[in-house]
């Protein structure tokens, strides 16, 4: 959900739009920052990137950068500064749910708010809860193997053949059982015969139709 807004998660990464190709490089850019442990340079690359092209994933990479950058001032001991990246980290994650309450990365960004609004912290004032050690990538995480429309309604009109295939069947012996029990009433045992061959037939065509 973009409300309007060029996303990138649909965007090529290159031979398409420069400005698609630049947001996309800007954001793989500050995703190697993140894992050499550069944080400015990697918020200042994610900022980049979602001022280019707005995806609420990258505010998820905003908000977790925040939270390292927070580590880092926690560890040098200036908690004015930790106060504020948390608070900073806080509001990216707010953002992303209030840009996409059902998106790829909701739980995350509800398990992170929650985190940083519990009451009880470490000596340190960090988080309990670690700070993931990665930033999303820009493709939405695999939601499952989905069933087609195509294939239920196969397996529903199968099931039905099924069925009524079972219910003539049933009726086929049910008939050829009242035959028998009618037999006396039967003006020659030719016709009688007859009758059964006719159910016996029925049954045959009912069993190659299976």
């Amino acid at each position: 959900m973009s409300y309007g807004r060029t996303t990138l998660a649909d965007a090529p990464t290159t031979g398409g739009d420069p400005l698609r190709d630049e947001a996309h490089l800007l954001y793989a850019n500050g995703q190697q920052a993140f894992g050499e442990g550069r944080y400015d340079s990697a918020l200042n690359a994610f900022q980049q990137a979602y001022r280019l092209i707005a995806n609420p994933v990258v505010l998820i990479a905003i908000g977790q950068t925040f939270e390292r950058l927070a580590l880092q001032a926690t560890a040098a001991g200036n908690r004015d500064v930790a106060a504020q990246r948390w608070s900073d980290a806080l509001a990216q994650y707010r953002a992303y749910l209030q840009a996409d309450p059902s998106g790829s990365y909701a739980i995350t960004a509800h398990e992170r708010i929650a985190t940083l609004t519990a009451p009880i912290k470490e000596p340190s004032g960090a988080p309990m809860v670690p700070v993931p050690a990665t930033v999303p990538s820009l493709t939405a995480p695999s939601a499952g193997p989905k069933v087609s429309g195509v294939v239920i309604a196969i397996g529903v009109g199968l099931l039905a053949i099924a069925g009524l295939a079972i219910w003539r069947s049933r009726a086929v012996r049910k008939n050829r059982r009242r035959v028998r029990r009618n037999r006396h009433s039967w003006t020659h045992d030719s016709d009688y015969a007859a009758a059964l061959r006719d159910l016996d037939r029925s049954r045959a065509k009912l069993r190659q139709r299976l």
